[in-house]
């Protein structure tokens, strides 16, 4: 969290910044849905899992249950 502070002459704002990370995507799952063809919906139920988690996972979430998926994702590719 950053804090900065803003005096105009009059009066004084304070602005806080909450920094977040930016999630980047799975580039090696997102290769192997365009080589097979696959898209996230068809890809969530071959691994039987729920449609937008397995959107998250590809694209970055970070708590456990999407790097189960994830994993789950890299077997079904066959990805070390």
């Amino acid at each position: 969290m950053e804090v900065k502070n803003y005096f105009d002459g009059k009066k004084l704002t304070t602005l806080v910044e909450r920094s977040k990370s930016v999630k980047q995507p799975n580039v090696k799952i997102i290769t192997q849905l365009a080589i097979h063809n696959i898209k996230q919906k068809e890809l969530a139920k071959r691994i039987g899992e729920r449609e937008d988690e397995t959107s998250r996972a590809i694209n970055g979430g970070d708590a456990e249950r999407f790097e189960r998926i994830r994993n789950k994702i890299f077997d079904y590719f066959q990805i070390n």
